[in-house]
């Protein structure tokens, strides 16, 4: 499947840093238990994906976990697609690079005063039903990095 890098960090990279974060030993989900082992990793990728900030477009092409692709694609406010053959794949790219032309940012300063690292969901909406709006679900609450102002 491609990868649509965004800053510097692709999906394969996600799932290998969740490994080591979360524990995993076996690279590859367990003879035994193959769907526990692989529940598991999809659930540190995606909280990996949460924490790293990060838009994930999902391409899927042919017989391939929607429900996947599509948790890490809308959790990350990016967009999931699925096509059957790969002619169908240019489209596809076509209307990614049209949406990451058309972004918006948005910013906000959080009343959050307990960086416990939790994970605060946020909703952002719009008035007009005409907009289709795709935004991260949430945020970590930690603290920022040394050299930079925490949020009052």
């Amino acid at each position: 499947m491609p990868v649509v890098e965004e800053a510097g960090v692709s999906g394969p990279q996600l799932v290998r840093r969740a490994d080591q974060r979360f524990g995993a030993e076996d690279p590859e989900p367990s003879p035994d238990r193959p769907e526990e082992a692989l529940r598991v990793r999809i659930k540190g990728g995606l909280e990996e994906a949460k924490g790293q900030n990060v838009l994930l477009y999902g391409i899927g092409l042919g017989d391939v976990r929607k429900s996947v692709l599509k948790e890490f694609s809308e959790t990350t406010g990016g967009r999931a697609f699925f096509v059957g053959k790969a002619s169908e794949l240019a489209e596809v790219y076509r209307k990614i690079a049209e949406e990451l032309r058309r972004q918006y940012y948005l910013s906000y300063a959080t009343t959050n005063n307990k960086w416990d690292g939790r994970f605060i969901k946020l909703e952002v909406k719009s008035d007009n039903p005409d907009w289709t709006v795709r935004a991260r679900r949430g945020y970590f609450a930690v603290r920022a990095a040394i050299g930079t102002a925490p949020p009052k």
